[in-house]
C-alpha cells in the first residue's frame, strides 16, 4: 500500500509507541535540513559524493564507495575525517528532528554518521552505539545504534572498522558477518511496529536483515517524500505500509498522536513467546482430503482433532494414552512435562492437542517463537499472566533450548510447561536439572500400544491408506503393525510415505523444484535437513539460519513446496513433520546435492551460533555420522562420506571443534578405516583440552567402541588385551556416574563378541579377569535407573553379559 495521506493504520500505529516497544530506523532523509558545524545544511550521500569528487577532480556521476576510496589514494584519513566531522556534526536540527527522536523508542538504529539524534534529545542519558560494540552490553534505556559509524566518536585508528564509506570497508565489514544482523532480526520480529524515516532500500546491508527477519509486513511503516518513482513504490511496499507525507508532517503525528499505552505492558511484553489465539472450532468429522497432508505433512485441522476430542472418536487422529496423564484435570499448577520420542514418534501433533486442551480449559497458552537469548521481558509478562490466571507454556525441543526452560521456571513457577525431547537428549542432559524434582513428569510416545495399534489400523483401513495390505485380516494387518513396525509410528509412517499414489504426488512437488531453478532446490533441501534434525526447529529459527536466498523465496511462493512443506496457519509458517522432511531428503535428493547443500548448511549454522548462542547445539547435527549416513544411498557410501567430511574439514569447520573430529572418526570406524579413526579420535581429544569445562563423555564412549571394535578386527592379542582393559575402565566409569543412560551398556554387548574371537588366546588369569569385568557390568545393572531398563541395548546388555561369563567359565574350567 502506498499513500501520501496518513492512514488509520498509521495513527493506531502511532498511539502505540509510548509503551516502548517500536522500533525507529532513521536514514538519510531523516537529518536532511540540520545545520552543521560549518554552518549549512547537512548534505546527503550525494552531496557528500559530489564534495569529495570536486576536491580530487574527478567524474562527480561516481558513487560514493567509489569516490571516498579514491579520496584516501591521495590525501589521509585524518583529512577525510575532518571533512565529515565538518559536514556532519549538528549544531542545530529541525523541530521536526526533535520531535521524532525524543518519542519513546524502544531503540533507534540509524544509516547515518551524524549526531542528529544525540543532538535532539531532551533528557540526558542517550547511549551511542556502532557495529564495533558489542550487542549484548546494550542496556535497557535510551540507545541510538549507528550501524554505518558515528562521526562524533570516531578517529583516525578506528576509521576502517567504524566508519562504512568506501567500497573497501562495504566490502569487509557486512553487517550479515556482524552480531548486529541477529540483534536486529530479534528486535524486528519482537517489535510492536517499525518506522523507517528517510530510509532508502538502497542500503542493501539493511534491507538483507529486514527481508532475513520475520517482521510482519503488517507491522513496518515507511516514511518517505512524495517525489518517488515507481520503481522506488513498488520495492518500499514488498515490505510494509508506505506513506509519502515526508518528515515533517510524520513529526506533527506524532505530537498530535493519542497516548494509548497497554497497561499489561508495565508487567514486562512478549518478545520471544507468542500467545494462541483462542480458537473458537467448529467440530468437524474428518473427510478422507485431509487426511493425507495431516499423515505425511503433520497439517493439523483442528475442527476435525476438536471433533475428535469432542466425541471421545479417533477418526482423526490416534489418541495416545499420555494425554490422559497430562491433563490440567490431573496436573498440578508448576508442573513440568517431557514429552519424549524419537523422530516420527508423534510429538508435534500430541502438543497441538494438549494446547487445544487446555485452549478449552480456559488457560492462556504461550509457544516459545523467538530468536534472543533475554527473556527478561517476556518471564515478568508470563510470571503476571500466571498470577491473573492459568497459563501453559510450550517449548520445542527440551535439549536446544534447556538453558532457556530453565530461567522460565524459574521465572514463572505457577505455569505448567511442556517440552518435547528425544530420549537420547534426554538421556544425556548435562545438567539434569529434573532429577529428583516430583513437579517433572516424563511421558513416552515412543511404542504403540495394543490399543494405538488397533486403532492405528481402523484409521488407515476407514481412509483406504493401507494399500496393498488393506485386502488382509485385522489381525495380519495389526501384526504388521506390531512386527514389522516395531510397534513404532515412524516406521508405519515410513511405510505409509511408500504407497505409490504418494509417493508419485511428493514426487510431483520436487520435480517443481527442480523447475523453478537451482536456488530453490538448494533452498528445499536445506529447509528439509533443519526439519529432520530432531531438534524441532520454529519458522523464525529456520529462516534466521537460513538468510536471504531462503526468506526471497519463501515470499515470492512461485515454488510449489514453500506452501505444500510450509503450512500457513493464522498467518504464521509451520515447518513440516520431522519424519516425512527426512524421508523426503533420502528417497528424492541425489546424493551430490547431500553433500554440496549439507555442507554449505553446516557454514551457515556455523555462522548463526556465533552471534546466538540458541544455536549452539544445532549447528552441530549436519555433522552428525547417524544423521547424514542415513541420507546417502548405499552404493559408494564410503566414498560419499569422506567427500562430505573433508568438504567441512576444508571448509574449516572442523579445525577447533572435539564434535567435528569424533564424528569423522566415527565414519572412518563404520568402514573399519581404524588407524585413520584412532589419528582422528587423537584429535578429538587434542581439541577438547583447548576448550574450557568441555566435557568428553561422547568422545570416550565412542572410543571404548574403538578401542574393542579395533581389537576384534586386529587378530593381534596382545593389543587386543590392552584395548579391552582401556575400554572397560572408561565404560565402568560411565555406568558408575549413570550419567550417559544406555551409551556404556551398548558398547559393552560387544564383551561376549571379544571372548569368542580371543578365548584361545587368553590365559586362565586373563579369563578370569574378564569374568571379573563382566560380573562388574552385572551389578551395574542391577543398579541402573528403573527407566533405563526399557532401553533396548540395555535389555540386550542384561542378557548377554551372563552368556559372556558363561562362555569363559566354561573355557576356564574346561581346560
Amino acid at each position: 500500500m502506498s499513500t501520501n495521506q496518513p492512514t488509520d493504520r498509521l495513527n493506531q500505529a502511532l498511539s502505540t509507541i509510548d509503551d516502548g516497544r517500536s522500533i525507529l530506523v532513521l536514514g538519510a532523509g531523516f537529518s536532511m535540513g540540520a545545520t552543521n558545524a560549518d554552518n549549512e545544511k547537512m548534505p546527503s550521500a550525494n552531496k557528500l559524493a559530489s564534495i569529495l569528487a570536486e576536491k580530487i577532480g574527478e567524474d562527480e556521476e561516481t558513487g560514493l564507495e567509489e569516490i571516498s576510496g579514491l579520496y584516501l589514494e591521495d590525501h589521509s584519513r585524518a583529512d577525510l575525517l575532518a571533512h565529515l566531522k565538518g559536514m556532519f556534526t549538528c549544531v542545530e536540527p529541525t523541530p521536526a528532528q526533535t520531535e521524532i527522536a525524543n518519542a519513546p523508542w524502544r531503540r533507534i538504529y540509524t544509516t547515518n554518521y551524524d549526531n542528529v539524534v544525540e543532538k535532539s534529545q531532551k533528557k540526558p542519558g542517550l547511549i551511542s552505539l556502532t557495529r564495533t560494540h558489542d550487542p549484548k552490553a546494550m542496556t535497557a534505556g535510551s540507545c541510538c545504534v549507528h550501524l554505518n559509524g558515528f562521526i562524533e566518536n570516531s578517529h583516525e585508528g578506528s576509521f576502517d572498522d567504524e566508519i562504512m564509506l568506501t567500497d573497501v570497508q562495504y566490502f569487509t565489514n557486512e553487517l550479515r558477518d556482524s552480531p548486529w544482523a541477529a540483534r536486529l532480526r530479534s528486535d524486528f520480529h519482537s517489535a510492536r511496529n517499525i518506522f523507517f524515516v528517510g530510509y532508502s532500500l538502497y542500503d542493501f546491508d539493511i534491507s538483507k536483515v529486514l527481508f532475513e527477519s520475520a517482521a510482519s509486513r503488517k507491522k513496518i511503516f515507511f516514511i518517505q517524500h512524495d517525489k518517488l518513482r515507481r520503481s522506488q513504490k513498488v520495492k518500499f511496499e514488498r515490505f510494509g505500509e508506505l506513506h509519502r507525507i515526508g518528515v515533517e508532517e510524520f513529526a506533527t503525528l506524532i505530537g498530535r498522536r493519542v497516548r494509548s499505552t497497554d497497561d499489561s505492558l508495565k508487567h514486562g511484553f512478549l518478545a520471544n513467546f507468542r500467545e494462541e489465539e483462542v480458537y473458537e472450532t467448529q467440530p468437524k468429522r474428518p473427510s478422507i482430503e485431509v487426511m493425507r497432508p495431516f499423515l505425511t505433512k503433520g497439517t493439523v485441522d483442528l475442527d476435525c482433532l476438536s471433533w475428535d476430542i469432542s466425541q471421545g472418536e479417533q477418526d482423526y487422529r490416534v489418541e495416545r494414552p499420555a494425554v490422559e496423564v497430562v491433563s490440567p484435570n490431573n496436573l498440578p499448577l508448576g508442573s513440568t512435562v517431557i514429552v519424549s520420542g524419537d523422530i516420527g514418534s508423534g510429538k508435534k501433533v500430541f502438543l497441538e492437542e494438549v494446547v487445544l486442551r487446555y485452549s478449552q480449559e480456559q488457560f492462556r497458552c504461550f509457544r516459545f517463537d523467538g530468536l534472543s537469548e533475554d527473556l527478561s521481558d517476556d518471564i515478568e509478562y508470563l510470571s503476571h499472566a500466571s498470577d491473573n490466571g492459568d497459563v501453559l507454556i510450550v517449548f520445542p525441543d527440551y535439549y536446544n533450548h534447556e538453558g532457556l526452560i530453565n530461567l522460565v521456571r524459574a521465572g514463572v513457577p505457577k505455569a505448567t510447561l511442556i517440552t518435547t525431547s528425544t530420549i537420547a537428549a534426554l538421556e544425556l542432559s548435562r545438567t539434569k536439572p529434573f532429577d529428583g524434582d516430583s513437579s517433572v513428569i516424563v511421558v513416552s510416545l515412543e511404542t504403540l500400544s495394543a490399543e494405538e495399534i488397533r486403532a492405528w489400523d481402523r484409521l488407515l483401513d476407514s481412509n483406504a491408506l493401507w494399500g496393498e495390505n488393506a485386502g488382509k485380516s485385522e489381525f495380519d494387518r495389526q501384526k504388521f503393525i506390531k512386527i514389522s513396525c516395531r510397534a513404532r509410528q515412524r516406521d508405519l509412517l515410513l511405510f505409509l510415505f511408500d504407497q505409490e499414489a504418494i509417493k508419485e504426488e511428493i514426487r510431483s512437488v520436487f520435480l517443481d523444484a527442480k523447475r523453478e531453478g537451482a536456488d530453490s532446490s538448494a533452498q528445499l533441501v536445506k529447509y528439509l535437513a533443519i526439519t529432520s534434525s530432531n531438534h524441532d526447529p520454529s519458522f523464525s529459527e529456520v529462516q534466521e539460519i537460513l538468510g536471504l536466498k531462503f526468506a526471497r523465496t519463501v515470499a515470492l511462493g512461485r515454488a510449489r513446496w514453500t506452501y505444500e512443506l510450509l503450512a500457513l496457519e493464522n498467518g504464521r509458517r509451520k515447518v513440516t513433520s520431522s519424519i516425512f522432511a527426512q524421508y523426503l531428503l533420502r528417497e528424492f535428493v541425489a546424493d551430490r546435492e547431500i553433500i554440496d547443500e549439507l555442507s554449505e548448511l553446516a557454514m551457515q549454522l556455523d555462522h548463526a551460533a556465533q552471534s546466538n548462542r540458541n544455536f549452539s547445539k544445532l549447528k552441530n547435527f549436519p555433522m552428525r555420522y547417524a544423521f547424514i549416513e542415513r541420507l546417502f544411498s548405499e552404493r559408494g557410501k564410503r566414498e560419499k562420506l569422506v567427500e562430505y567430511y573433508e568438504a567441512l574439514r576444508q571448509n574449516g569447520l572442523g579445525l577447533n571443534n572435539p564434535q567435528f573430529w569424533l564424528q569423522y572418526a566415527i565414519a572412518r570406524m563404520s568402514f573399519e578405516d581404524y588407524p585413520l579413526a584412532s589419528d582422528l579420535f587423537d584429535t578429538a581429544y587434542a581439541k577438547s583440552e583447548r576448550m574450557t569445562d568441555y566435557d568428553t563423555y561422547q568422545i570416550d564412549n565412542h572410543y571404548a567402541r574403538f578401542l574393542i571394535e579395533s581389537a576384534l578386527n586386529s587378530g593381534d592379542w596382545e593389543l587386543a588385551r590392552e584395548n579391552f582393559g582401556k575400554a572397560h575402565e572408561i565404560l565402568s566409569a560411565q555406568m558408575a556416574s549413570k550419567k550417559q543412560g544406555h551409551y556404556p551398556f551398548r558398547v559393552a554387548c560387544a564383551y561376549l563378541d571379544f571372548v569368542e574371537r580371543y578365548e584361545r588366546n587368553m590365559t586362565n588369569d586373563d579369563l578370569n579377569d574378564f569374568v571379573a569385568s563382566c560380573r562388574e557390568v552385572v551389578d551395574f545393572l542391577k543398579d541402573a535407573p528403573e527407566e533405563l531398563h526399557r532401553n533396548t541395548y540395555v535389555k540386550k546388555c542384561g542378557s548377554r553379559m551372563p552368556r559372556a561369563i558363561e562362555y569363559a567359565e566354561e573355557v576356564i574350567f574346561g581346560s
